[in-house]
């Protein structure tokens, strides 16, 4: 990476200088200043691709944003249409969203050049695409960056595990060995053991998501103990709520969806759609409609 390359010779001109103006008495201090030297000038490079990255992230945000905003102004438009046609509306919308994420991942090739200077760049902008990639559904394209995404992203975590799901799914009633053996599990493993994972909330999508494929897989005890661990490390009203049910025998009602849009951008489960309201059409006097 550019970034070590060009401190390490930053590191290598200051001792070089501290050892011409200290002369031969000039012994052990070359080391300290090459280190400081090297340390100071990585700092400095690190920094300044860290916000060319964050710049290039934030204009991809800022067109999601925007593209966002422009799909919920479709939404409230059309509640007020008449003889609304749900299906190619929702066809519409769908491919409104899709474009947005292609053109949102255009912009995110302006950050592929830093990943030369910071060997950190390309997993992370790997963790983006993967993420706008399964949002569309996209899914072949998606499980080609599985391998360059660091595991320690939550949601990039989850998706990977979503699609490990949709393909090879765990069998019923597994036992232990088919369990630690299935790839689902050793990328939960990895996620949750990961040094570099957050710490709070965003997390407890990877827990939430490999119970629910436990509970699928008719691994009730199973998904209470990932659940278990999942709340002592950290407290998750959704971990919580869901770990009660099971406690109570009530497994069935086992449900992921206060997550929000974390849980159904992993395409695992659709959201229960609001039902139109039919509006009622009274006899007023003289035969008159009124609403």
């Amino acid at each position: 990476m550019y970034s070590i390359y060009i401190s390490l010779a930053a590191g290598l001109v200051i001792a070089a200088l501290y050892k011409l103006i200290g002369g031969s008495e000039a012994t052990w201090g070359v080391g300290v200043f090459f280190f400081l030297g090297f340390t100071a000038c990585f700092i400095y490079v690190s920094r300044r691709v860290s916000n060319q990255v964050l710049a290039v992230v934030g204009r991809m945000q800022q067109h999601m944003q925007a593209g966002s905003e422009s799909i919920q102004k479709k939404i409230n438009g059309a509640k007020t249409r008449p003889g609304l046609n749900e299906g190619a509306f929702r066809k519409t919308l769908e491919a409104a969203q899709k474009q947005t994420s292609l053109d949102a991942l255009e912009i995110l090739k302006e950050a592929d050049a830093l990943g030369k200077w910071n060997f950190l760049v390309p997993k992370q902008i790997a963790a983006i695409r993967l993420q706008l990639l399964h949002g569309i559904k996209m899914f072949d394209e998606a499980d080609q960056l599985r391998s360059k995404v660091s595991l320690s992203d939550p949601t990039a975590a989850s998706m990977v595990l979503a699609r490990i799901w949709m393909t090879q799914p765990l069998p019923q009633k597994a036992d232990a060995a088919t369990i630690a053996a299935w790839e689902g599990t050793k990328v939960y493993l990895k996620s949750i053991n990961s040094i570099m994972a957050p710490k709070g909330s965003p997390s407890s999508i990877v827990y939430g998501t490999y119970a629910w494929m436990l509970l699928k897989a008719g691994l009730e005890e199973k998904a209470q103990e990932v659940l278990e661990a999942g709340i002592k490390k950290f407290a998750d009203p959704v971990l919580q709520n869901n770990l009660d049910l099971i406690r109570n025998k009530n497994a069935a009602k086992f449900s992921n969806a206060a997550f929000a849009e974390r849980w159904y951008a992993l395409h695992l489960e659709e959201p229960a759609r609001e039902k139109p309201r039919v509006q009622q059409v009274r006899q007023g006097r003289g035969g008159m409609p009124y609403f």
